[in-house]
């Protein structure tokens, strides 16, 4: 009778996850230049991933900022379908002109060269990489704790989410400062409207 009703709870618990989204995972990185710091968010499930930055509201929680999120404001965005891995939506918004577009990228393969070097990065056990993308030469760190092939930016891969970035230049960097593993919050609705509601112009080069 109690594995019986262990099963019950443990069936109920899945599919009460299932309609709260509970396979969403949002990190937040510490974006790094020389001259300032900025927030980011990834935003990701089995079937897409969003990455954001967010300059408004320094200390506003995700929750709220995820809940509230209007895809007219400015900033890098990039949006990825994650079985289809040759290629991603960059979303350009200027509040200003008020012109929004949604451009195609094809996807940078990056040739990583992973090392056995080790940091442990919010209680997470990270591995050492090295690759060039597009002129620049990045080290990251990633756990394959969190076995998702993403990163911030465009920077993805490697059997294992990205927690650090450190450009070989030392002008940009990205540090993972906050992982929410099974949130009930995930992409914003105005993202998918956006995607439903444009037509992407193609082959835009871009950095």
């Amino acid at each position: 009778m109690g594995n019986h009703r262990k099963l019950i709870f443990l069936l109920f618990y899945l599919l009460s996850c299932s309609l709260n989204n509970c396979q969403n995972i949002i990190v937040e990185y510490q974006f790094k230049t020389l001259l300032s710091t900025g927030r980011e968010f990834l935003v990701c499930n089995t079937e897409d991933a969003f990455y954001f930055d967010y300059v408004e509201g320094d200390n506003l929680p995700i929750d709220e900022i995820l809940n509230n999120y209007n895809i007219d404001r400015g900033g890098q965005k990039i949006y990825k379908t994650l079985n289809n891995i040759n290629s991603l939506k960059l979303i350009k918004a200027f509040p200003k002109t008020k012109q929004n577009n949604l451009i195609e990228d094809n996807k940078y393969i990056i040739d990583w060269k992973v090392s056995n070097h080790k940091q442990n990065i919010l209680g997470f056990t990270c591995r050492k990489a090295v690759g060039k993308f597009r002129g620049r030469i990045y080290t990251v760190w990633f756990t394959s704790q969190i076995p998702i092939s993403l990163g911030p930016w465009k920077l993805d891969g490697l059997p294992g989410l990205i927690l650090k970035v450190e450009e070989k230049d030392g002008v940009n960097g990205y540090e993972a400062v906050q992982i929410i593993q099974q949130s009930t919050s995930g992409i914003p609705k105005s993202v998918y409207s956006f995607l439903n509601n444009i037509i992407p112009l193609k082959n835009w080069t871009t950095i």
